[in-house]
């Protein structure tokens, strides 16, 4: 995988091999990540459900207001990706690997 990074008029380039962890048939990953906007006092939330194919589930997207650090938004960001996957679970029956 190639990534090209562009700040202040010059590009870095980076190589990276990226190793992927697929699920077994029958269990899903959950991927989420945050993003946080200081100016805004917001915080976003991204959650991604995947099938052992990669074929995307379910997906969610939210804003929240800004916490007081960064480690309680990153546990605010697993705590909402857990209870949205329990959620897709208690709907199809099916495991889930966060």
């Amino acid at each position: 995988m190639k990534m090209v990074y562009m700040r202040c008029g010059y590009e870095t380039m980076l190589n990276r091999s990226v190793i992927r962890w697929i699920p077994q048939d029958g269990i899903y990953k959950v991927n989420f990540d945050g993003a946080v906007f200081t100016e805004l006092t917001i915080v976003g939330i991204g959650v991604t459900i995947r099938d052992s194919s990669g074929h995307i589930i379910a997906t969610l997207s939210q804003k929240i207001r800004l916490p007081h650090s960064v480690d309680l938004v990153e546990a605010m960001v697993a705590s909402r990706a857990l209870t949205f996957a329990k959620c897709v679970y208690l709907r199809s029956k099916l495991r889930v690997i966060v």
